[in-house]
């Protein structure tokens, strides 16, 4: 009964994220290069851009838009990678462990499955983690506007197509 919770709770952890990640996600940087509205796109026009923010939707005008950037920061991502692996990991260790082994008894020479503590799970899952979250943050895209329309006519095409594919 323990392995299929545990594997339940492994297709719950991975499907969420992935279904979360459909909708394109903006950060808009002012000329002074400080982050002053972010974001997920629902729409664009000539002059502006229409954004999701918690239960809110935002118009920004491309006029006070220097630059945008595209998907999570490089640190949201290593943090939430690393804590829904160290979680994960934290449930198999759980599952796995021995609970009636003597936790004084571990050595590092004959290391079983039986020693695998929740602990020592949650710890290779959050490495795990960093390492996913960093190689999740290399897709990201800066576009530059500089406020200007034609710029913006040319770039929103790119962000817009660019959102269906999923990228």
């Amino acid at each position: 009964m323990k392995h299929i919770v545990c594997l339940l709770v492994l297709v719950m952890l991975i499907y969420t994220p992935a279904d979360a990640q459909k909708k394109r996600f903006l950060r808009f940087y002012d000329f002074s290069g400080h982050k002053f509205e972010k974001g997920q796109l629902v729409s664009t026009t000539d002059s502006s851009i229409v954004v999701f923010r918690d239960t809110v939707l935002i118009q920004v005008p491309i006029s006070s838009i220097y630059s945008i950037k595209t998907k999570r920061s490089y640190g949201h991502n290593v943090l939430v990678s690393s804590f829904a692996l160290a979680t994960t990991g934290g449930i198999i260790g759980y599952v796995i462990g021995d609970p009636k082994s003597d936790a004084n008894d571990y050595s590092f020479g004959d290391y079983s499955s039986k020693d695998f503590t929740t602990f020592t799970g949650a710890f290779l899952g959050s490495l795990s983690g960093i390492l996913a979250g960093a190689l999740i943050s290399g897709g990201s895209r800066t576009f530059v506007i500089n406020g200007d329309q034609e710029i913006w006519k040319q770039i929103s095409k790119q962000i817009t197509t660019s959102r269906k594919s999923g990228s």
